[in-house]
């Protein structure tokens, strides 16, 4: 028995071809086709063959490919961004998805030597890891950080944009026009920046995960002033559109709320150890969050989550409601 050894990959348009041609069984063993050629010698020959169970072969093998290229998709190793990770939340996400396999570009603007802490502490425990300096705020320093991620690593898969700043100025009368847009070019511009550039990075690998790290605030106003409040409101618009738009792309695009985490910025809320402690007491769980439990999240969401979970906004409060 003779089988046809030449590999027909694209089967839609054999499949779309109306006159398939008669096919002797003496050349054809079904149970073993792999593939046809349209230019084998064999392949106009006079017996009749069922052209039903030829079609249904191939269709096999081009569902068992396509299963096979989405293994290699699930096993190969996923490059995450992570903005702002040098300290605070987005040092523990950092932390959370290299402890999850994940290699983690760890994006700083000033705090080099915390960043370059970070990728050695994931790089002892076996992980791996590069940390990269750009300003968020700037397009092309932005630009430049995920030319540096598709000549080093040639992939994206997940996006954190936690790169994040605000100074607590109570009153918006009080608030410089300089202050507020600095405050929007970081939190909520860096933020589109990154997203813009990560899309077709995430589109070319089939599926992929952005979370967004914004905050109470965007529903309450916080404590930390105006320009800090609408700065994370406004990334919260950006999430929902991103995530009506990416859906059908295997994209999903959600934000997480945090409330008050024991982090640098809790300085900026709670001046003094009365204040902190009057705050504290607000909480029902009688504690403020920890980074690693934003981490937790983002890593379910980056990794665990159903693709139905897109465009979600979820807080974590401690029953603060």
């Amino acid at each position: 028995m003779i089988k046809l050894g030449l590999e027909f990959s694209n089967f839609m348009f054999f499949r779309s071809l109306q006159f398939l041609p008669q096919i002797s069984s003496e050349f054809l063993d079904i149970n073993n086709l792999t593939g046809v050629s349209l230019f084998s010698p064999h392949f106009f020959l006079d017996k009749p063959h069922d052209r039903s169970k030829i079609l249904s072969k191939i269709e096999c093998h081009s569902s068992n490919d396509r299963r096979e290229m989405d293994s290699n998709r699930e096993t190969r190793p996923k490059v995450a961004l992570v903005t702002g990770a040098s300290r605070g939340i987005g040092r523990a996400i950092a932390l959370e998805l290299a402890t999850a396999g994940v290699t983690v570009v760890v994006n700083y603007f000033e705090r080099r030597e915390d960043a370059e802490d970070i990728v050695k502490t994931i790089e002892n425990k076996g992980g791996k890891a590069l940390a990269h300096q750009a300003d968020v705020s700037d397009r092309g320093a932005v630009d430049a950080m995920f030319s540096a991620i598709d000549e080093r690593l040639g992939r994206l898969d997940i996006l954190v944009n936690n790169a994040g700043i605000g100074s607590r100025i109570d009153s918006i009368t009080a608030i410089s026009d300089e202050t507020w847009r600095r405050t929007f070019a970081v939190n909520l511009d860096g933020a589109f920046y990154c997203l813009r550039a990560a899309i077709p990075r995430l589109r070319a690998t089939g599926h992929g995960r952005i979370v967004n790290i914004s905050s109470g605030a965007a529903h309450t106003g916080g404590a930390i002033g105006a320009h800090y409040a609408a700065s994370k409101a406004g990334l919260l618009a950006l999430t929902a559109k991103a995530a009506r738009e990416l859906a059908r792309d295997g994209i999903a695009v959600n934000a997480v709320l945090p409330s008050v985490i024991e982090t640098e910025m809790l300085d900026e809320i709670t001046r003094g150890i009365e204040a902190r402690e009057n705050l504290r007491k607000t909480f029902p769980i009688g504690r403020f969050g920890r980074p690693e439990e934003v981490a937790q999240v983002v890593r379910f969401l980056c990794l665990e989550a159903p693709d139905y979970l897109t465009g979600e906004f979820i807080s974590i409060r401690g029953a603060r409601l």
